[in-house]
């Protein structure tokens, strides 16, 4: 999954690249996570092998 905003409550299994992510005290992402900005309230949860800061990699297109 590719976007530029990507606000989680809920679950998402799938490996994200995002300009931004927020991760909701509800929200639990499982897969892979590329981000230039990435906010995560207590009590959200990452499961990933890899998440990685894109910030001087590329630009999304």
């Amino acid at each position: 999954m590719s976007t530029y905003n990507i606000f989680v409550e809920g679950v998402i299994s799938a490996d994200i690249e995002t300009e931004a992510l927020h991760s909701k005290a509800t929200g639990m992402v499982d897969g892979n996570v590329f981000y230039r900005n990435i906010i995560k309230d207590s009590g959200g949860i990452l499961i990933s092998q890899m998440v990685q800061n894109i910030s001087k990699m590329k630009k999304l297109s």
